[in-house]
């Protein structure tokens, strides 16, 4: 009869100390990089909501410190140091203990003639395994900062953007309000001209209407800015917002950069640069692999004592498995399979990220170019029109319908101009975030006073 009994020893071993972990987070792209990120360690962020006049920057910052994706990612990135620990270390050794001899027949019967053995067990690694799996844990937690990179780029560019449209949907209201006024103004012109009887009751009818109409135009803009507000509090996890106004050189647009330069920087986005990380653990897949195909080696070393004589002996034995079927052909060919397709990976890559980038600086150009034209030509003309119609209204040369159309030109013209912007600006946010560093073609995005 033989009883086995192993177990775990807390025996300290060179070999099991722990090493220290030599894959540092990348170093952040420049675009919000004087912000500081979420800490898991630190006092819990103040979760107070967000007031006052809102530059982009503070909110920036709020976003960057709260936004519940960026949280998990700094427990990502703890999590990925305890696995390359892990892997660093070496196999438990196994403390064996063994009776034999016992409880039989005849010379056997009793534990006279019994035999123990005490031994202490260890696998010892010939491959180099563990330094392999160390070195291919550290490259994935390379990863996950990278992938925290890339999640932090992504929050910049969501807040940046939700910080446009909540600018112009401010702009939105107030035009509205001033549209409002305008027909307003004009009907109440009418309304003396009836009242000294120059004009028909009809004509005071027919100017209720686009006052009506500019009052629902008023509440639709309130309501877009009411959701507008909401998404952009969302960025730092407000549920209601509380900010009284967001604050921007909303007007101020430069030409596009030119996009080749842009183009140079593509290789810097954390989508892109985090294959060359990948790239290289799937080589340490494949080194680990052939490591594994090393058998390792099992030592035993012990004591033994025999009841009858009381004699005592040294035992030592080891055992070696034999590569005879599996020698991790498969896995190897697999890791190998991994690096040659991680190469084209990051390849399709870098296509997408500069097809969003061509895509960005065409709606940047567009925008830049219809806003200009709005702003130099379109908007000055549209004005002077109204103003010219409504003074000849006013003198009885021109009738109410020359001035509702001259009303109706200018304030289009206006929401054309802000939609041309808004949409300037969302490019901008977006190809800032590709590239990862400010464009230096606006104060909107990096303002930091109203």
């Amino acid at each position: 009869m033989k009883i086995c009994l192993y177990v775990s020893l807390p025996i300290v071993m060179v070999a099991c100390a722990a090493h220290p972990l030599s894959h540092a987070p990348p170093t952040p792209r420049p675009l919000g990089a004087q912000h500081a990120p979420y800490q898991p360690s630190a006092e819990t962020p103040d979760a107070s909501p967000v007031t006052g006049e809102l530059t982009l920057d503070v909110a920036l910052a709020e976003a960057l410190m709260r936004n519940p994706k960026l949280a998990t990612f700094s427990w990502k990135m703890r999590a990925a140091d305890a696995r390359a620990l892990q892997a660093g270390l070496w196999p438990n050794p196994e403390l064996e203990v063994e009776f034999e001899g016992f409880g039989g027949s005849g010379e056997l019967e009793g534990a006279d003639a019994m035999e123990s053995t005490i031994a202490i067990g260890q696998t010892l690694p010939l491959g180099g395994d563990i330094a392999r799996r160390r070195e291919a844990a550290g490259y994935r937690a390379q990863l996950v900062g990278w992938d925290y990179e890339a999640a932090r780029l992504e929050v910049i560019t969501e807040t940046a953007q939700r910080f446009v449209v909540t600018l112009a949907a401010q702009q939105r209201l107030t035009l509205a309000q001033q549209s409002l006024d305008l027909a307003e103004q004009v009907r109440r012109s009418i309304e003396k001209r009836v009242e000294a009887g120059a004009a028909s009751a009809v004509e005071l009818a027919r100017a209720s209407v686009p006052v009506a109409a500019a009052r629902v135009e008023l509440r639709r803009a309130e309501h877009g800015l009411n959701a507008a507000r909401r998404r952009f509090a969302m960025s730092w996890a407000d549920d209601v917002p509380a900010f009284d106004a967001v604050a921007g050189a909303f007007d101020q647009v430069r030409p596009a950069p030119d996009v080749a330069a842009l183009a140079a920087l593509i290789n810097e986005h954390p989508q892109v640069a985090r294959w060359a990380v990948e790239i290289s653990a799937r080589r340490a897949e494949v080194n680990l692999s052939k490591a594994k195909a090393v058998p390792d080696l099992k030592g035993m070393l012990g004591y033994r004592r025999e009841s009858t004589s009381h004699e005592n002996a040294m035992v030592a034995g080891f055992s070696i498995d034999l590569p005879l079927f599996d020698r991790q052909q498969g896995a190897i060919r697999e890791a190998e399979i991994g690096v040659i397709a991680a190469a084209h990976e990051k390849r399709a890559a870098q296509l997408r990220v500069a097809a969003a980038l061509t895509d960005a600086h065409e709606q940047l150009a567009s925008a830049h170019d219809e806003a200009t034209t709005l702003r130099d030509e379109a908007l000055p003309a549209a004005q002077q029109a109204f103003d010219a119609t409504r003074t000849a209204f006013d003198g009885g040369n021109l009738g109410y319908l020359d001035v509702i159309d001259a009303e109706r030109t200018l304030v289009e013209m206006r929401r054309q101009y802000i939609d041309a912007l808004q949409r300037y600006h969302i490019a901008v946010a977006q190809l800032e975030g590709l590239i990862g560093r400010p464009l230096n073609t606006t104060t909107l995005i990096h303002s930091t006073t109203g």
